[in-house]
């Protein structure tokens, strides 16, 4: 609908410019994302039911607080004899959560490894 057409595009480029900050650095990442968001609005293109369109920019706003609260990424490093992670942590994240997800590298996660186990710190 054309009254929600600033809205849309707003809500958008938001959680387009949040995907940028977040999955700065990660080709595989950035482009995933991209794919996700653009595949999302895309499909709800046509919609003219007001109370969907503004559900839809409300979903929109908390995919993008999400992401830019709770998403963090590490860089993996393998020494001789022990792991490192490195997580950078941005201002914006909402650490109080104490639950963390490690994720397998992408060549081991590809090859169908089972998900590893939630670590409660």
């Amino acid at each position: 609908m054309a009254a929600f057409r600033k809205e849309v595009f707003a809500a958008f480029r938001r959680i387009h410019r949040t995907r940028e900050k977040v999955f700065a650095g990660d080709k595989e990442a950035l482009a995933g994302a991209r794919s996700q968001i653009n595949k999302g609005f895309r499909e709800h293109k046509r919609e003219t039911e007001v109370d969907k369109i503004k559900k839809l920019l409300l979903l929109s706003e908390e995919v993008s607080d999400v992401l830019e609260t709770q998403i963090v990424q590490g860089v993996l490093k393998e020494e001789q004899d022990h792991v490192n992670l490195a997580i950078h942590l941005r201002s914006s994240v909402n650490f109080n959560d104490k639950t963390l997800i490690p994720l397998k590298n992408r060549k081991t996660a590809q090859k169908g490894s089972p998900p590893e186990e939630k670590i409660e710190s």
